[in-house]
C-alpha cells in the first residue's frame, strides 16, 4: 500500500516511479490495483526512448491479467489499437505477449465492434513488412479475443480469414476462436465445405484468384475448391464434434493431395474411431514423402509427429512397418525414420518393445538405446496402472523436466486411463513441469470426452489460468472442444 500511494503521488523520480511499478507487478496483489491501472492509462507510446519503464508497463500488463482488473478495460484496449507492433515499444522484451494477454483476459463485449472491424482490415504484403507486422498482431490478438468472447457476430468474418490464402498467417487464431464459438461455427464450416455457403465460396474463389496473382505460394498449384475444402475440413476437425466425423472424411476425398495431408494432421482432434484412423493411415499410405503439409516439418514428418496425438498403440506396428519399409539410403530417411521410432517408443506397450527395437536397429544407437531401456523399465513397473505413471509426475525434479520418461508416463498415464480417470489427470496436468507434458495429459482429457464436457472445461481453464498457460493455443483450443461438442 505504501509503494503504490507513492507512485500515486508522483512525487518519485523517473527512474523510482519505474521501479516501483515493477515491484508492484510482481506482487499481484489488489492493493497495487489502482497505481498499475493508472501507469497504463497515463502511458504514452515513445519510440524514441523504449526500454526500462516501457519493460515495467509491460510487467503492469501481466499483472492486471492475471488479476483481471476490469478496470483497466478501456486503457488496456485504447494501448493495443494504438500500439504497432513494429514499433520500438512492442519490440521491448515481452510487451507485445503482455499487451496480447491483458486484452485476452480483459476483453469485453463492448469491444466487439471494433474487433470484428479490425479482423476484416486488408494485410500488407510481406515486402512491407512494417505494415505487414502491425496488421498480423492486431489481427491475431482481435480474433482470439472475439473467440474469447463467444461473438456470434464474428462467425463469417472469422470464416473469411481462414478462407483466404492472402492471411495464412492469421488462419490458425481464426480457427481458434471458431472452436470456442462451437456448434454455430460448425454448422458454418460445413455450409463452406459442402458449397451451400455461397457468398463464402464465392470469397473464397476471388481471394484465391487474388493470391495466385501476388504469387503466392500458399495457393500456387492449388485449385480454390481444393483451397477451400481443406480449409473448412480444417475447421470442423478442430472443433472436435462427433457429427462432423463423417464430413471431414469425406473431404479427404474432394481436395488434392496436399488437402489430404493437411486435413490428416488435424483428425486426432476427432472424437476417437476405426474410421478415423483408417483414413488417417490411408492418406498416409498414399502421400508421397516429400508432401508439403506443414513448414514445421519435411514433408510427412508432420503426419508421423501427431501420431502421439491419437494415444492409441495399435498404431505403433503399422508405423514400424511404413518407417522399416522405406527405401533409399539411411541418409534420406533419417526425416521420417527418427520421428517414427521416436513416437514408436512414445506409444508403445511392453509387448512392442522388441518390434520397436528392432526398428532402431536401423538407426544411430545414440539416437535411441538410452530412451527405450527407460521405457522399456517403466513399463514393467507400471504395466497397466495409470496411477502409477501418474506417479512418475508427481515425484519428478527439475532436471526431469524434458526426460523421455516423463514424456513417457504421461503417454501411457493417457492411452489407458478411462473416463473415471479424468479427475487424476486433470490434477496430474497442475503439476505436469512442462507445457509438453500439459499437452499430452489435455490430450487425454479431449479424447475421453468425445461428446464433451462443460464442468470439465470450466476445471481445465480455471487450471490453465492458474498456471498461466492459457494463451498456449493447443492447450485453449482442448477447452474450446469440451465445449464444442456439448449439444445445446
Amino acid at each position: 500500500k505504501p509503494l503504490a500511494k507513492a507512485y500515486l503521488q508522483g512525487d518519485l523520480p523517473a527512474a523510482s516511479q519505474t521501479k516501483a511499478l515493477h515491484l508492484m507487478a510482481k506482487c499481484h496483489h489488489a492493493d497495487t490495483s489502482k497505481a498499475l491501472i493508472e501507469a497504463v492509462k497515463t502511458f504514452k507510446i515513445n519510440d524514441q526512448a523504449a526500454g526500462a519503464h516501457e519493460a515495467a508497463i509491460g510487467a503492469a500488463l501481466v499483472a492486471i491479467a492475471d488479476l483481471r482488473e476490469q478496470g483497466a478495460a478501456d486503457p488496456v484496449f485504447r494501448l493495443f489499437t494504438t500500439l504497432r507492433a513494429s514499433s520500438r515499444t512492442a519490440q521491448v522484451q515481452g510487451f507485445s505477449h503482455a499487451l496480447r494477454k491483458a486484452v485476452m483476459a480483459l476483453v469485453t463485449p463492448a469491444w466487439e465492434d471494433r474487433l470484428i472491424h479490425m479482423i476484416g482490415q486488408p494485410v500488407a504484403p510481406h515486402s512491407d513488412i512494417k505494415r505487414w507486422q502491425d496488421e498480423v498482431f492486431w489481427q491475431i490478438t482481435a480474433a482470439r479475443a472475439l473467440g474469447q468472447l463467444g461473438s456470434p457476430k464474428a462467425l463469417e468474418p472469422l470464416m473469411k480469414i481462414v478462407l483466404s490464402p492472402l492471411r495464412e498467417d492469421i488462419a490458425p487464431a481464426a480457427i481458434e476462436a471458431l472452436v470456442m464459438l462451437g456448434k454455430p461455427a460448425a454448422e458454418l464450416a460445413t455450409d463452406v465445405l459442402s458449397g451451400d455457403a455461397q457468398e463464402l465460396v464465392g470469397y473464397a474463389a476471388e481471394q484465391h484468384r487474388q493470391a495466385v496473382a501476388q504469387s503466392l505460394a500458399a495457393a500456387l498449384g492449388r485449385s480454390a475448391d481444393s483451397q477451400r475444402i481443406t480449409s473448412a475440413a480444417i475447421v470442423l476437425a478442430h472443433i472436435g464434434r462427433a457429427d462432423s466425423t463423417e464430413a471431414v472424411l469425406d473431404a479427404l476425398g474432394k481436395t488434392d493431395a496436399i488437402g489430404k495431408g493437411r486435413i490428416a494432421v488435424h483428425l486426432p482432434k476427432l472424437p476417437p474411431s476405426a474410421e478415423v484412423l483408417d483414413a488417417f493411415k490411408a492418406t498416409y499410405e498414399q502421400s508421397p514423402l516429400d508432401l508439403s503439409i506443414s513448414a514445421q516439418h519435411h514433408g510427412v514428418a508432420a503426419l508421423i509427429r501427431v501420431i502421439p496425438e491419437f494415444l492409441d498403440p495399435s498404431l505403433t506396428p503399422w508405423l514400424i512397418e511404413r518407417a522399416a519399409g522405406l527405401a533409399g539410403n539411411d541418409t534420406a530417411n533419417a526425416p521420417f525414420r527418427d520421428p517414427a521410432l521416436a513416437v514408436a517408443m512414445q506409444l508403445m506397450t511392453n509387448d512392442q518393445a522388441g518390434e520397436v527395437h528392432k526398428l532402431g536397429e536401423l538407426i544411430t544407437p545414440e539416437k535411441w538405446q538410452g530412451d527405450h531401456r527407460l521405457a522399456v523399465r517403466l513399463l514393467s513397473t507400471c504395466e497397466q496402472k495409470v496411477d502409477c505413471y501418474l506417479q512418475q509426475l508427481r515425484e519428478a525434479t527439475p532436471k526431469d523436466k524434458g526426460s523421455f520418461k516423463l514424456l513417457k508416463a504421461a503417454t501411457m498415464a493417457g492411452l489407458l486411463a478411462k473416463p473415471k480417470d479424468r479427475p487424476a489427470i486433470l490434477k496430474a496436468l497442475t503439476i505436469a513441469p512442462s507445457p509438453t507434458l500439459r499437452r499430452v495429459l489435455a490430450t487425454a482429457l479431449d479424447r475421453l470426452s468425445p461428446r464433451g464436457d462443460a464442468p470439465l472445461a470450466k476445471q481445465l481453464e480455471q487450471t490453465l489460468r492458474k498456471l498461466s498457460a492459457i494463451d498456449d493455443p493447443f492447450l485453449s483450443a482442448v477447452v474450446g472442444r469440451l465445449r464444442a461438442r456439448v449439444d445445446g
